[in-house]
Parts: structure tokens; sequence; C-alpha cells
């Protein structure tokens, strides 16, 4: 039988001091000693230096927070740049400690595989991404405002633009009245975005494109010759005159340095047209000015061989093996997606 106690209060007269509080009910002993155990289980833990276990971001709440997901795009980029490095076998050259055994790599790996789950993986990098370019739209005005200043908007009455979206993680572009827009994602968060691989994207014929949106997706591929080859495509799938907007973290542009970007650029037969800047993100806006990359005319006016092209994008010297981030070309897709024998 439950038992209540009633309380009466009685105001007191004007002047009259209150009475003391009630001292709190002393903690029976096994209250006492399960507080006291939790404390001596924290104190162990801190004293020690052991971090508590590592619990998924994908199981959290929802991402608001945009500090969070700042944070979550960095390490997931650190997370992976490493990975990288152990997979391409170029951790710790060039900064004293030299290269990992097969044992300490493949142990690495694995570690470097949890911390990435541990952030939330791909699905919450691209939820972090999401909610980033949600509050700063600059990538799909830097497109708008291209295309407007270049004079490809078209008139009144006059057909859409055929354009590309390369990691569509919004619908800002795809809402865009003036663009006919496919746009594809590897993992699709709208029913208007194709889930799909861009390097499982069919390139028959040459310039089927007149804009390329490629935003912050360069940075994601996983290997320097991929993000070449994804350079080449994009060369490949835009038609002559057309527009390419590329967006790069101001690291990943000053780990391969401006100027070596530009003559890559200028190589695949891309004229840069407009470029600016963020604190922390670097914007190019690019024309296709040649046919092919085969009509980049050599020093004795000959028009260059697959092999010389290869060189000159490649340079004389290789990245440095610390670098976190570059940009590599192969002959097999230059050759693949060469425009020489196309009508465009």
């Amino acid at each position: 039988v439950a038992t209540h106690r009633v309380v009466l209060f009685r105001r007191l007269p004007r002047g009259a001091a209150a009475m003391p509080a009630r001292a709190a009910p002393a903690e029976t002993g096994a209250a006492a000693q399960r507080r006291k155990s939790k404390s001596k289980q924290r104190r162990r833990r801190q004293g020690s230096g052991a971090a508590a276990p590592l619990r998924p971001l994908a199981s959290w709440r929802p991402l608001t927070s945009i500090r969070e997901a700042r944070k979550v795009t960095a390490k997931f980029h650190e997370y992976t740049a490493e990975l990288e490095a152990l997979r391409s076998g170029k951790d710790g050259e060039g900064d004293g400690t030299g290269p990992m055994s097969k044992n300490q790599r493949s142990a690495r790996a694995a570690e470097l595989e949890q911390l990435i789950q541990a952030v939330g993986g791909r699905k919450r990098y691209q939820e972090a991404s999401v909610l980033l370019t949600g509050q700063n739209s600059s990538s799909a005005k830097w497109v708008f405002r291209n295309v407007t200043e270049l004079g490809l908007r078209p008139k009144s009455g006059e057909p859409r633009l055929r354009t590309l979206e390369i990691g569509a993680i919004n619908t800002q572009i795809l809402s865009c009245h003036f663009l006919d827009v496919r746009a594809i994602d590897l993992t699709s968060r709208f029913p208007k975005v194709e889930e799909l691989d861009f390097f499982d994207l069919p390139c028959p014929g040459a310039g089927p494109f007149r804009v390329i949106s490629n935003a912050m997706v360069v940075n994601c591929v996983p290997t320097p010759p991929q993000r070449g080859e994804m350079l080449v495509r994009c060369a490949r799938l835009l038609e002559s005159g057309g527009l390419l907007s590329l967006v790069l973290p101001k690291r990943c542009v000053a780990a391969v340095s401006e100027e070596r970007l530009r003559q890559q650029l200028q190589l695949l037969g891309f004229e840069i047209r407009a470029t600016n800047e963020s604190p922390k993100i670097a914007f190019f806006a690019c024309t296709k000015e040649r046919r092919c990359w085969h009509q980049v005319p050599s020093a004795a006016g000959q028009v260059l061989s697959s092999e010389e092209l290869c060189a000159k994008l490649n340079g004389s010297r290789p990245p440095p093996p610390d670098v976190h981030f570059a940009v590599t070309f192969e002959m097999g897709p230059l050759d693949t997606f060469c425009n020489c024998r196309s009508a465009n």
C-alpha cells in the first residue's frame, strides 16, 4: 500500500527568518557503493590513458551541426589519404621513418578501416557534405555564374544546356531551369539522382554534354591515376566550347601546385577562363578549346604522340612519395578516350 505525506506550507510573517533547508536523505549502502565503483573505474581509465571504445557515428542522431560535419569530412579525408598511401606502398617514405613491413601495413590498414567506420564511413561523410553544401551553395552558384558570363546561357525558346553533374549530393543544379541535368552519385539520396559510378558512365562518342560540374569529387577518387582518368573522361564527354566547373579543396591544389594543375588542364585541351577561392576551396571554370589532347603542338610543330603527351602531363619528376594528393596519367585512358576520330 502506497503511503503519501502531505506537507502544508504557511506564509511566514514579514521579517521572519526562513527555516533551514532539509538535508538530502543519506545514500543507502548499496547506492554509495555503486557510485564509488563507477568513480574508481572512471579514474582508472583516465589514469591509464585508455580511450573509451569508439561508437560509430552512423548510429547517432542525424547530423545537424556544421562544426561536427566539418570534423567528419576532415577525419574522413585524413584516414582515406593515409589508407591510400598504405595501399600504394608509399607509407613512411620521405618522413624519415622508412616503409612499414607487410604485417605492419596490414595492421595499420585494418585500423584505418575501423577509424573510417567510427566516423560513420562514406555514408556519414556524404551526409556531412550534404549539410555543408546546403549551408554553402557556392559550387552551384559558380556553375550558374560562369554559364552566364561565358555566354552559354540559352535565350528564350532555345533548348536547355545538357549538363552532367558528378557527385550530386543535393538538387541545387538539378533545379536550374536552363540546364537539362543528368545527375549521378555513388549513393543516391534523391529520386532524380542516378546511383552510378562515374567510371561506369558510357563514353560512346565525344561531347554529349555542354556543361560538366565536378565539385569536390576528384579529391575523393582513391588513386592518382584514377584522378587523371577522371579528367580525361571529362574532356571526352564535354563538347567543344563547353564548360567544365572544377572545384577542389585548396589543400589538394597546394599539394599538386596550382601551376602544375593548370598545365595539366591546358594539355588536356582546356583553357582556364576564371578562378576563385574561399578560405578552404578553389574554383576553376574551364572551356574545352581543342577537340582532342593529341592536337597540342610540340616544339617542332608536330602533333604530340601519346607517349610525349603522357610524359608532359606527368612532368619530369614524379610527385613526392609523402604527398597526400597527386594527379597522374597513364597511356591507356589517353588512347581509349581520344577524340581525334570524332566529328565533334
